[in-house]
């Protein structure tokens, strides 16, 4: 193992041992994904600037969820959406960890493009609180989901042409809104695949994980993958980006849903990847500029 992975094995290491595998300890019934998706009611966003609190109606409950506009000049103008990792708050400049605001950098001038952040279910309180409803596998779908749904709805807001965006976390559910609606103009999903059942089974995360859950991935298969509905989607404008070391988004566990498009691999881990801005950034506005997303 390079030290881009062991960085990786180390880092999840060191977290299971401070809070143990808690990761559907709890529950570990859940409808599938689709079915979480089909239950969510969201009301239309407002596209105005500023950050817009909202809240999602779902199978687990209602949950709250946020959108940053950073950057808006119309629905006539080229949107870039974006969704952070796990445990990322994008309206929160404190943040130690804000893939929106380095990666992004809405800070740095405009885009020239109307520039979104969506802040996940789960992601408004502390992260022992984060990691306490992760302890559900229906939550996790129902965050997965609930997501997709407020991209959906950004999306049909729009007039001009989306990019739709994450890194981690956010590349899933970037991918699973391809998967389900298919419906922005280009996809730049970066550090994810379509199989995040995986995750919990076959990476590093696994130390994370409960043990029933371990011992049982045809439930989570069940429930959480969806590379059958990705090689369904017909969408030609994906752009991902994958770590050949990552030992989270394992590469050869996820690559194969991108089979036949222009992956770009980095030489790093997921962790080494993630803390690489410049490039990432690079990555996502190459992507977005051939959809006029971003100058």
């Amino acid at each position: 193992m390079n030290r881009h992975g062991a960085l990786d094995a180390l880092t999840v290491r060191a977290t299971a041992a401070l809070v143990g595998p808690r990761i559907f300890s709890r529950r570990l019934e859940s409808p599938p994904l689709a079915e979480h998706l089909d239950a969510v009611r969201l009301d239309r966003p407002p596209l105005t600037p500023g950050t817009h609190e909202l809240v999602a109606r779902t199978l687990v409950g209602r949950l709250p969820l946020g959108l940053v506009v950073a950057e808006w000049h119309g629905p006539d103008a080229p949107t870039l959406l974006y969704h952070h990792g796990s445990g990322e708050r994008p309206d929160a400049d404190d943040a130690a960890t804000n893939s929106f605001r380095d990666v992004v950098r809405p800070a740095d001038g405009p885009l020239g493009a109307n520039c979104i952040a969506i802040r996940a279910a789960f992601h408004d309180v502390p992260s022992m609180a984060y990691l306490a409803a992760m302890e559900s596998l229906d939550n996790f779908a129902a965050m997965v989901a609930a997501s997709a749904a407020l991209a959906q709805a950004v999306v049909e807001g729009l007039d001009g042409p989306a990019a739709v965006s994450g890194i981690s976390l956010g590349g899933f559910v970037t991918n699973f809104h391809r998967a389900a609606f298919d419906t922005a103009d280009a996809y730049v999903p970066m550090l994810a695949g379509a199989a995040p059942d995986l995750l919990f089974t076959a990476s590093a995360y696994r130390h994370l994980t409960a043990p029933e859950a371990r011992s049982r991935p045809g439930v989570l298969r069940e429930v959480l993958n969806f590379e059958a509905a990705y090689d369904d989607a017909e969408s030609g404008g994906v752009a991902p980006l994958l770590a050949r070391y990552d030992r989270l988004v394992e590469y050869d566990e996820q690559r194969g849903c991108y089979d036949g498009m222009d992956l770009r691999t980095v030489e790093k881990g997921h962790v080494t990847a993630a803390v690489a801005h410049d490039a990432l950034r690079a990555h996502l506005l190459d992507a977005c500029a051939d959809v006029g997303a971003a100058r």
